[in-house]
C-alpha cells in the first residue's frame, strides 16, 4: 500500500483516497459506484456476525480479505451485465443467435472488459449503464414505448453519479443517435418532449453529483462540484492550442492503426453503423 502523508496534513491516508474539506475520507470513485458495493459489505458483514469475527481495525495496513473477495463480484456482474446486454443489442440489429453471440464474446474477451472485471473501477459499471441506455433507446426507436425511454433515461442518470464528470461526453452522442434513429419519422415536438422527459430523469442525478463533489471537495484544489470552476477546467487544454493539434488528435484517436479506439473497442462503431 501507498501513502501520502505530504499532501494531506501529515496524515497517512491511501493514495486512491483523499481528505475532503470536511475531514471525512473519500474515494475518487462516484457515490453511485460506492453505493454499487454495499450488496458486498453487507454480505461481509453477514459472515462477520455468523462466525462472530471483528472485521480488520487498521485497514489498508491490514487487510481484509473476505470485503476484497466479495467486493471483486461487483464488476463481475456488471461486465456480465454488458455481455447480456450487447448479445440483446445485436439481436436487435437482426443479427442470428450464433453471430450475435460470436461478436458479443469476441468483444468481451477482445477489449480490456475482462481487466476491469477484475478490478474495482467504476468504469465497468460506467460502460454498462452506457451501453444499456443506448440499447433501451434502440428499443424505444421501435415500439414508442414511454417506459423504454424512461428506462433509458433513468440507466443514463444512475450513470452520471457512478463515476465523475466524464459524463457529459456521452450527451451528444446519445441525442445524435435518437435523432439517427427517428430521422424518418422525425416530428419537432416529439423531439423536444422526449428531450424534456429525458434531461428530466437526469437533472436530479446531476443535482446529487454535484452536491456531493461540493460536499467531498478537497481542500486547496478544484471543487468539482463549482461549474464555474469545472468550466475553467475544461477549457485550460485550449488555450495556445494549435489547430492542427485538434485534427491530428481526432485522426489518432479514431482511425490510426496504433490507438485508435475503434481497433480496441469494436462496440462503438454499433451506434454509428446502425
Amino acid at each position: 500500500n501507498e501513502y501520502d502523508a505530504e499532501n494531506n496534513g501529515g496524515k497517512n491516508i491511501p493514495l486512491n483516497t483523499y481528505l475532503g474539506k470536511d475531514g471525512k475520507t473519500y474515494s475518487r470513485t462516484g457515490i453511485g459506484y460506492s453505493l454499487a458495493l454495499l450488496p458486498a459489505v453487507a454480505l461481509t458483514d453477514f459472515v462477520y456476525k455468523i462466525y462472530g469475527v471483528s472485521p480488520a481495525q487498521h485497514f489498508p495496513l491490514e487487510n481484509d480479505w473476505l470485503i476484497f473477495l466479495t467486493a471483486s463480484f461487483t464488476n463481475a456482474f456488471f461486465g456480465s451485465a454488458l455481455g447480456i446486454i450487447m448479445f440483446l443489442y445485436l439481436k436487435e440489429l437482426n443479427l442470428t443467435r450464433r453471430q450475435a453471440l460470436f461478436i458479443s464474446l469476441a468483444t468481451v474477451l477482445g477489449t480490456n472488459i475482462v481487466v476491469y472485471t477484475k478490478y474495482s473501477f467504476a468504469h465497468m459499471m460506467f460502460l454498462s449503464l452506457l451501453v444499456c441506455s443506448f440499447f433501451l433507446l434502440k428499443k424505444y426507436s421501435k415500439s414508442h414505448r414511454l417506459l423504454l425511454l424512461i428506462l433509458s433515461s433513468l440507466s443514463f442518470g444512475i450513470l452520471v453519479i457512478t463515476y465523475n464528470q466524464t459524463f457529459l461526453l456521452a450527451i451528444p452522442p446519445f441525442i445524435i443517435y435518437y435523432l439517427l434513429l427517428n430521422w424518418r419519422g422525425f416530428s419537432t415536438r416529439k423531439l423536444l418532449l422526449d428531450l424534456l422527459l429525458f434531461f428530466a430523469i437526469i437533472v436530479p442525478f446531476v443535482f446529487i453529483l454535484f452536491g456531493f463533489e461540493n460536499i467531498r471537495a478537497e481542500p486547496g484544489k478544484i471543487n468539482y462540484g463549482n461549474p464555474i470552476s469545472l468550466a475553467i477546467l475544461a477549457l485550460s487544454p485550449f488555450r495556445d492550442l494549435p489547430i492542427s493539434a485538434i485534427f491530428e488528435g481526432i485522426y489518432g484517436q479514431l482511425v490510426s492503426p496504433g490507438r485508435s479506439i475503434f481497433l480496441y473497442s469494436p462496440i462503438l462503431l454499433i451506434p454509428l453503423l446502425f
